[in-house]
């Protein structure tokens, strides 16, 4: 689901502009969702890390939003990211599982 809403917003931010709102939005979304599974202190810190993740994902896509192939690349390829680096981090030792 959280790629889903991160392509949403994604399109969101090609419409309308405002990386720095939407990816704000992204984080507290993510806060409010995490705080149903976890303690605050993790949330809070999983939010921190979408917040400087979107700022930078959001900000790409709206700079890149006149040029529909770089804009999809970015699109998919941010977001595809966004699933499968947790992942090589947890196998690899290097994040915390």
């Amino acid at each position: 689901m959280g790629v889903v809403v991160l392509l949403a917003f994604g399109w969101a931010v090609s419409v309308y502009g405002r990386p720095v709102r939407f990816a704000a939005a992204f984080a507290l979304l993510t806060f409010l969702l995490g705080l149903l599974s976890a303690d605050a202190a993790q949330s809070a810190i999983t939010a921190l890390v979408n917040l400087g993740f979107a700022t930078a994902y959001f900000y790409l896509i709206a700079r890149y939003s006149s040029n529909v192939l770089v804009y999809l690349l970015i699109l998919f390829v941010g977001a595809l990211a966004w699933v499968i680096l947790p992942i090589w981090l947890a196998a690899s030792g290097l994040g915390a599982a």
